[in-house]
């Protein structure tokens, strides 16, 4: 497994959940690599990337369209995909 995904509540106190996802270790990965992937995907996917130094990013489904998440689950199992 590369990453390890779970919701966590909003910290700034809206009402919703982000997706925070863990990139493991051995995975060929880090966080910082795999945001500056999806960045680079078109379209680009932006993540809450101020933590991945501790091997993280969140993501937030406030702009988020009916099908999105399916793209976005999608594209980073395609990135995920690519040899490193």
């Amino acid at each position: 497994t590369a990453v390890r995904c779970s919701r966590i509540d909003d910290p700034t106190g809206n009402p919703l959940q982000r997706l925070r996802v863990q990139v493991c270790r051995g995975s060929g990965w880090t966080a910082r690599a795999l945001a500056d992937a999806l960045a680079q995907c078109e379209p680009a996917i932006m993540v809450r990337n101020y933590q991945t130094d501790l091997g993280y990013f969140d993501l937030d489904p406030c702009n988020l369209h009916r099908g999105d998440a399916q793209v976005v689950a999608d594209r980073i199992g395609q990135t995920l995909s690519v040899q490193r």
